[in-house]
């Protein structure tokens, strides 16, 4: 599942400062005969949300 977030431009503390949104990304795998793992990863750019 993805879900891009937009981040306000008077967001202050931000490690990159010209970031206009960060998808998130939720998957699932699972390698033969283990549990599934879930994992989420976030992706800061500087592209709009849109």
């Amino acid at each position: 599942m993805l879900k891009a977030m937009a981040i306000a431009a008077n967001l202050a503390g931000v490690a990159f400062p010209e970031a206009r949104s960060a998808p998130r990304i939720h998957r699932r795998r699972r390698e033969s005969g283990k549990h599934p793992i879930r994992e989420t990863v976030y992706v800061v750019t500087s592209l709009d949300a849109h």
